[in-house]
This record gives C-alpha cells, sequence and structure tokens, in this order.
C-alpha cells in the first residue's frame, strides 16, 4: 500500500482521545490501551515514542529530530509515514465523525444469545478455555470503591497474615478431624452447599480483582463467564493494570480476589473451631472452609490461567508468559528429540523453558488422569470401545498441547537421521526392559482379629456395670452384674430341703430301734386290756339295759293303771254332774287329770321304746374302736419288726438325688451373676453404662470387646489381578480417614474362593493382613485402599499383560 511522502512542517495527525498510555517502563515498553475498542497493545521504546509524539503540535521534523535525539539513528519521513498508515489502520487516530459513548450500554443476554456466545467462544479459543462475557461492572465498582476502601488497607492485609497463620496452625492441628469429616458430611447436601459458596466466593473474588483496580486508578468494563478444564467460573477483567506504573500495584491486583477468599477462609476456620461439630452452622462453614481452601490452592497454582498465573507474569515482567513459554519447551523439544534447528537464544531462556515445560507437564498430567478415569468408566460399560473412546477424547483435548513436536523434523529424522532413530530404538527397549514392580490393589476394610460378644448368661437385672465404651479391659475381668430376683431364697430353701431328706434316708437305712418295737409291744397289750375292759363294759351294760327296760316296763303299767283309775273316777263325775250333784268345774278338774294320766301313759311307752332302741350303741362302738386300735398297733408292729423296704430307699435317695441338682442348679446361675469379660480388649458398645437396672433376657448381647491393638485388613482385588497373589508380599495401606498416613503390612492368607461384587457386576477375591495398630490410629470399620507389590517383571511384559486383558477372554485363545 503506497502512502504519501509527508512534508517537514507538516502536523501528523493527533492521537484519539480514547486512547490511553502507560509510563514507559525501564526498557521504554509502553502499554496502550482502545478504549473504544477495548484493546490493550505493547509497543516498544521507538514505537512508544513516535505515538507519544501524535499530539497535533509537534510537526514532522520535530519529531524525527528528536527520536535521532533519544535513539542516535535517524527516521526517515517515508518510514514515518508508514508508522502514521499503521496506527490509523489499527484505530488509534482521531476520527472526525460524532462522538462516541466512552461507556458501552449494559446489555441483558438471553438464554439464547449466552449460549450462542459460549459456542463462539469455546470454537474460538478451546474447549479447555473460553470465557464470555456478560456484564459491565464499572458503575457498580465505582460505587463500591469508596465503601470498600478497607479492605486493602495495610493494616488489616496485616491482620489477615497473622490471623491466617494461626488459622493454617489450626487446620492442621485438627487435620484429623477435618478430614473425618469428609467422610461423615459427603452427600448431595455438601454438594448443594459448595456449589452456592462457590457462586457467591467467585462473584466476590472477582469484585475484589475489579475493587483493587478501582482502587489504584484502572477501569473496569468487563466481567462475565470463565470454563477452564470443565469448571465453570466467573473473570473479571483487569487489563488496566497494564496501563498502572507500579509493577507491584499490577500484582496486588491480580492477587486481590485470592486475598478475598483468603479473609473468607480465615472467617470460616475460625467459626469452624469454636462451634458444635453436630450443628448445621459448623457444617455449613466446613464446607466453605474446604471450597475456599480449594480455591485459594489453585488461584495461586501459576501453571493454570488463574491469579497465581498473572501474579508470576508481573513479578516476572513477562507478557504472554504462557504462550512463549509453551513455544520455547517444544522447540527445545524438537531440538532434542528429532533434531530440529535450536531455537535462538534469549535472555529470558530459562524462566520460559521451566515454565514451558512445568505447564506442559501439568496440563498433560491432569488431561491424562482425567481420561484414564473416564477409560476406567467407559471400559466397565462398552469394553475395548470406551478405552477407544477415552483415547480420542484426550486426543481432542491435548491437540493444542502436542501440536508443533512432531513437524517436519519428525520424518527428517527416518531419513536422514538413521543414528539417531537406533538410539531411540535402544532407548526405548531399554525403557521396557525396566524391571519394576506388579501390583494389584482394592479397597479394603478392617475388622478386629479378636472380637468377642458378650451375652447374658442368665435372665435377670443388670445391677453393676464396670466398664463403658472405650475403656480397655483385662481377660477374666469382671464386667457386670446380674441380679436374679429369689435366688437366694431358693437356695436356702434346697438346702433345707436337702437336710430333710437325708435324715430321712438315714432313718430308713438304719430300720427301727429295739425301743420303738418294745414300746409299740406295750402299745399292744394297753390296747388289748383296753378291749377287754370295753368287752366287759358291754356286758354289763346289756344288763342294765335288761333292767331298765323291766323298770320302764313297770312304769307304764302303773301309767296305764292311773289312767284307767281316773276314766271310772271321770264317768262317776260325769253321771253325778248329770244329776246336779256336782258342780261343772269340779268336773273338768276330773277330765283334766283323766287327760294327764293318758299322756303319762303315753310318755312311758315312749321312754321305754327309746331305751329300747337305744340299747348299748355306744359301748359296741367304744369296743371296736379299740379292736381297730389293737389291730392298727400289731400291724405297726409287724412292719416294725419287717424293716424299711428296698423300694422306699430308692425312692427318697433319687428325692435326694433330685434336690441335690436343683440346688447345683441355682448355685450354677448365682456363679453366673457376675459377667466376665471372655477376652481382653476394648469395649465399643456405646453407651454401655444406660443399661444399668434393664432386665434383659437370657442370651441378649451386652456389649462387644474388640482386641485394636492387632486389626485385619480385608482387600477386595479384582480377579483379574488375582495372578500375582502370594503370601508374604509386602502391601501399602492408606486409609480415607488418614490420607497423609500409609500403613505397611504383608499378606497372611488368601481367600480360596471368589466372590461376587454385588456393586459392579464383578468378582473379587479377598487377601487378609494383620495391622500393628499399637498407635491407635486406626479404628474397626474404616475403609481405603490398598496396594500389593508383587515380584518385578519388564516393563514390556507388563504393559502387553495390561493391553492383552483389555480384550475380551475369548479372543485370546
Amino acid at each position: 500500500m503506497s502512502t504519501e511522502t509527508p512534508v517537514a512542517s507538516e502536523i501528523p495527525p493527533s492521537l484519539s482521545d480514547d486512547i490511553r498510555m502507560s509510563k514507559p517502563d525501564q526498557d521504554g515498553v509502553r502499554v496502550v490501551k482502545s478504549e473504544r475498542k477495548n484493546r490493550y497493545m505493547r509497543l516498544g521504546p521507538q514505537e512508544s515514542f513516535l505515538l507519544s509524539m501524535l499530539d497535533g503540535k509537534t510537526t514532522y521534523g520535530e519529531a524525527a529530530a528528536r527520536f535521532e535525539s533519544n535513539f542516535c539513528e535517524p527516521i526517515s519521513f517515508d518510514e514515518f509515514g508508514e508508522f502514521i498508515t499503521l496506527v490509523k489502520r489499527e484505530g488509534l487516530l482521531q476520527r472526525r465523525s460524532a462522538k462516541k459513548s466512552s461507556v458501552q450500554a449494559n446489555k441483558r443476554l438471553g438464554v439464547r444469545e449466552l449460549f450462542r456466545r459460549s459456542v463462539k467462544a469455546a470454537k474460538k479459543q478451546s474447549p479447555l478455555f473460553f470465557r464470555v462475557k456478560l456484564y459491565d461492572p464499572n458503575l457498580t465498582l465505582n460505587w463500591l470503591e469508596p465503601k470498600t476502601r478497607w479492605l486493602f488497607s495495610p493494616v488489616l492485609a496485616v491482620v489477615a497474615l497473622v490471623t491466617g497463620m494461626m488459622a493454617m496452625g489450626t487446620v492442621w492441628i485438627e487435620r484429623d478431624q477435618f478430614v473425618q469429616q469428609f467422610s461423615a458430611n459427603f452427600g448431595w447436601q455438601a454438594l448443594l452447599v459448595a456449589w452456592l459458596t462457590a457462586v457467591v466466593i467467585t462473584i466476590c473474588h472477582e469484585f475484589g480483582h475489579g475493587l483493587a483496580c478501582k482502587r489504584y486508578g484502572g477501569d473496569v468494563h468487563e466481567m462475565g463467564a470463565l470454563w477452564i478444564f470443565f469448571t465453570p467460573c466467573f473473570y473479571c477483567n483487569v487489563s488496566d493494570a497494564w496501563l498502572l506504573p507500579s509493577r507491584w500495584q499490577r500484582l496486588l491486583i491480580s492477587l486481590a480476589g485470592t486475598y478475598v477468599d483468603f479473609l473468607v477462609w480465615i472467617v470460616a476456620v475460625g467459626i469452624w473451631r469454636i462451634t458444635s461439630p453436630e450443628s448445621v452452622l459448623n457444617f455449613a462453614v466446613w464446607v466453605i472452609v474446604s471450597t475456599c481452601g480449594l480455591r485459594v490452592a489453585f488461584n495461586m497454582n501459576p501453571l493454570m490461567r488463574l491469579d497465581g498465573y498473572y501474579a508470576l507474569c508481573d513479578l516476572l515482567h513477562m507478557h504472554n508468559l504462557r504462550r512463549r513459554a509453551r513455544d520455547r519447551f517444544v522447540g527445545y523439544g524438537r531440538w532434542w528429540l528429532w533434531g530440529g534447528a535450536k531455537p535462538e537464544p534469549s535472555r529470558e531462556h530459562t524462566a520460559l523453558f521451566l515454565y514451558g515445560m512445568a505447564n506442559w507437564i501439568f496440563v498433560v498430567g491432569f488431561l491424562s488422569v482425567m481420561s484414564f478415569q473416564v477409560s476406567l468408566y467407559l471400559r466397565s460399560m462398552m469394553g475395548f470401545g470406551g478405552v477407544v473412546a477415552a483415547f480420542g477424547f484426550f486426543s481432542v483435548l491435548t491437540k493444542s498441547y502436542f501440536k508443533g513436536t512432531l513437524g517436519e523434523n519428525f520424518s527428517t529424522m527416518f531419513r536422514s537421521r538413521k543414528l539417531r532413530v537406533l538410539l531411540w530404538l535402544a532407548g526405548i527397549a531399554g525403557i521396557l526392559a525396566i524391571p519394576i514392580h506388579d501390583r494389584a490393589g482394592g479397597e479394603f476394610h478392617v475388622r478386629p482379629v479378636v472380637r468377642r460378644e458378650v451375652r447374658a448368661p442368665i435372665a435377670g437385672f443388670l445391677r453393676e456395670i464396670h466398664a463403658d465404651e472405650g475403656d480397655l479391659v483385662a481377660d477374666n475381668s469382671l464386667l457386670a452384674m446380674i441380679e436374679v430376683p429369689e435366688l437366694i431364697s431358693n437356695i436356702a430353701r434346697k438346702k433345707s430341703e436337702i437336710a430333710e431328706s437325708e435324715a430321712m434316708l438315714r432313718r430308713l437305712n438304719c430300720g427301727p430301734r429295739q425301743e420303738e418295737i418294745d414300746d409299740q409291744k406295750e402299745r399292744i397289750e394297753r390296747a388289748r386290756h383296753w378291749k377287754e375292759l370295753a368287752e366287759s363294759d358291754l356286758v354289763k351294760s346289756r344288763l342294765s339295759l335288761k333292767q331298765e327296760l323291766e323298770a320302764l316296763d313297770l312304769s307304764v303299767q302303773r301309767a296305764k293303771a292311773q289312767a284307767d283309775y281316773r276314766s271310772e273316777i271321770l264317768k262317776q263325775m260325769q253321771a253325778l254332774h248329770d244329776r246336779g250333784g256336782l258342780a261343772g268345774q269340779q268336773l273338768l278338774t276330773h277330765q283334766q287329770k283323766q287327760i294327764d294320766g293318758m299322756l303319762d301313759a303315753s310318755q312311758a311307752v315312749a321312754e321305754m321304746r327309746a331305751r329300747e332302741a337305744e340299747g348299748v350303741i355306744s359301748f359296741e362302738a367304744e369296743l371296736a374302736r379299740r379292736e381297730k386300735e389293737l389291730a392298727d398297733a400289731v400291724a405297726t408292729l409287724t412292719l416294725l419288726e419287717a424293716g424299711s423296704r428296698r423300694e422306699d430307699i430308692d425312692a427318697e435317695e433319687a428325692h435326694l438325688q433330685r434336690l441335690k441338682e436343683e440346688l447345683n442348679h441355682f448355685v450354677h446361675q448365682q456363679s453366673k451373676e457376675a459377667v466376665r469379660c471372655p477376652v481382653g480388649g476394648t469395649i465399643v458398645t456405646p453407651r454401655l453404662k444406660e443399661n444399668i437396672g434393664v432386665f434383659v433376657e437370657r442370651g441378649t448381647p451386652l456389649c462387644v470387646i474388640e482386641d485394636l491393638k492387632q486389626l485385619e485388613a480385608e482387600i477386595s482385588v479384582s480377579e483379574k489381578d488375582a495372578r500375582v497373589l502370594v503370601t508374604g508380599q509386602p502391601i501399602t495401606l492408606r486409609p480415607r480417614s488418614l490420607p497423609f498416613v500409609s500403613i505397611n503390612a504383608s499378606v497372611d492368607r488368601i481367600a480360596p474362593a471368589a466372590q461376587p461384587n454385588l456393586v459392579n457386576a464383578t468378582r473379587t477375591v479377598t487377601v487378609y493382613c494383620t495391622v500393628d495398630n499399637r498407635d491407635g490410629a486406626l479404628r474397626t470399620g474404616m475403609s481405603g485402599f490398598a496396594r500389593i507389590r508383587s515380584e518385578k517383571h519388564s516393563l514390556g511384559l507388563l504393559l502387553f499383560n495390561a493391553a492383552a486383558r483389555l480384550l475380551r477372554t475369548e479372543f485370546l485363545l
């Protein structure tokens, strides 16, 4: 493109009003900003000087003279004209068109527009790193900056540094509790709180960058969404920091967001330490501590394009550090590997090469690990096709990072550098021949080698418990006392019954005494004598009865005679009364006497009949009773003279044996009232002493005793790795609750059969190993990952076996 040669007296076009230039650094380099296009450019010393001459007053001749005076070399007007043309093309010159707004209006983005911008940014930039503008926060930051200036005061920074060191010490001291909360609190609630925390903290983080830039005089016109390594984030464009004269101001702006995260982290650590672990507030701040801690670590990582990277650029005073460092590292890689051209020397060579190497290894390593995990997942669902898909996924992601590593130098090496090819082949063969340990691994669970469940030996009430959860108990030590109601009274009653039975048995074995026989004979004689007396009394009573009956008969006769006499007298008195010779009252008297006489006669007859009926019954009964007593006494004497029967002795002996067995049962129950520890160890049953006074049935579990000094780890190893398992192989255990602790052990035994894994429908072989836990670092039920090392094999053989396992078994036949 031809340009018109300027005239020395002519004044060149002036710079646009929206152009801002930073002060020159030690090398004379300036940063130029076009506010209209929101673009930044770095200009060298000469270009910066010429651009500063475009003030609308200095002529071409004056500018050329000053240029020659400063740089000791002339500049022609043609070169000056070409520079003016270039500046005009970049839009840095004053336009004559209508005035433009210095502030771009904010527009609300719809979902479709946001998606369209995201896709466009991903295609234009990279699937691993792209950003989309959402908002112009300049006015908001102008309002916030005076109100939040205290956040960036030196006093608060010093206080944050001191308290931050204290907070880090607190987390380190309480690291075991902090790590254990991951297994206890991990769930959808923690993920939700972490997501909300990340959103809020990220907004505060980006506003921290913007407020710091505002504090030192910069403008912020861009804030939006950022996608980095498959992680959604926010970003704030503080490129105005390049216009600031101080390197330390730019460094502080780069670290301002991390500084805000650090302040939030310090406050969260303090609240986490003083609140109860069971509270909701403690759970929330624990999530905040975890999230902010990870954010600070990620942001301070200079290998990612976050705060640490930009701070490193400011410290080294290198622009585009990542791109330049990667180009230099790839260039040296081509030179070393394929014999390509050696990159040109540079005074920044060491810093660029080291950073390029570290960045390349970090990115490729991160993507390799991620792709490997994806391949394992896809392999479980799709087999070998899943591995191929994961490899393709890895290739797409790392395409830009491997770009330029081969080039023409790789094919040239095969054509003309035979020695280098041979060295490469020898090196590959040597690497494949390196012996390394073949390893197998899997999840493990910790269980005690010695575990005993103590059960109630009898039914009763728990009256005493001498240990609680976590207490160490010795073998056969007293653990608890069970009280059985009425057991003591039952034992005393049985002892009395046994004494009675033993006395009875002795009496049966000895038989009757002679005194008893003599006494019984005397009883017989007395009974016989009493019988004879009864017989004599009976005879006498019969004679007496006969005489009584005769007397009663005479009484009857006399009564009848008296009655007949009175009847005759009454007849005479009646006749006399009828003749009027006797008063009526006198007649009635004689009638009454006649009736009384008849009644006396009837009474005498009745008395005689009653006495006749009674007879001598009482004497006959008494005689019968005495005859029976005599017979009983004779029978008793006969039994006494015959002695005890063998059957009675056997029955009494059986009765005595039954009583003794019952007594032994009660005594055995009494001995079981004292519950003793079957083994020594630690009680793991929670709240054991709360069971005092509770009634327990026989066989009810009371507590569990485990020996926590000797634990056993059960490792589930895939059946594909069972071929390398041998007894005695070294094992490295890494518990999940203690991620910084490695425990060494060895294979004690291997299960003879594989077990199905219901989670992923595979089969596993269980490996057992004993773990020395005298320091108490492990707890039963803990889990983790174990690595088993076998004998050494060449790397090539191991790679071949690994590749063979990717194929189905039927294709290997």
